[in-house]
C-alpha cells in the first residue's frame, strides 16, 4: 500500500497481468485507460504502450500478480516467415544476376 510503478514501458512483447489478488482501488493504467484490479481478472496488454500501477495507500492489503512476459505472437510470426523472406529475396538477386549475365557480352 501506498506506493506507485513508475510510467515505463518494454520491447516487442505481451505482458499478460493475472490478479490473484487486489484489495480495492488498486490501478494499473496503460496508456491513457485505467483498469482497477480485481482478483481473478487477466489483463493483456503490449509491452510497448506506457504502464503504470497505482497502489494508494488508503487500500490495505496486498496486491498479488502473476505477470508473465512473452514475445508478441506477430513478431513471433514475422520470426517464423523471417527466413522465407530472405531466401525469397535471395531468388530474386540470383535471378538478376543470372540475366545480367546473359546479356553481357564477352
Amino acid at each position: 500500500p501506498g506506493s506507485f510503478v513508475d510510467w515505463h514501458s518494454g520491447k516487442l512483447r505481451l505482458n499478460v497481468h493475472a490478479v490473484l489478488r487486489a484489495p480495492r482501488g488498486v490501478f494499473l493504467r496503460v496508456a491513457n485507460q485505467s483498469y482497477e484490479y480485481t482478483s481473478g481478472d487477466v489483463i493483456g496488454f503490449h509491452d510497448m504502450c506506457q504502464h503504470a500501477v497505482h497502489h494508494p495507500e488508503q487500500s490495505h492489503g496486498d496486491r498479488i500478480v502473476l505477470a508473465l512476459k512473452m514475445p508478441h505472437p506477430v513478431y513471433v510470426a514475422w520470426l517464423n516467415d523471417y527466413p522465407a523472406i530472405i531466401k525469397t529475396e535471395l531468388q530474386r538477386q540470383t535471378e538478376k544476376e543470372v540475366r545480367l549475365l546473359a546479356t553481357d557480352k564477352f
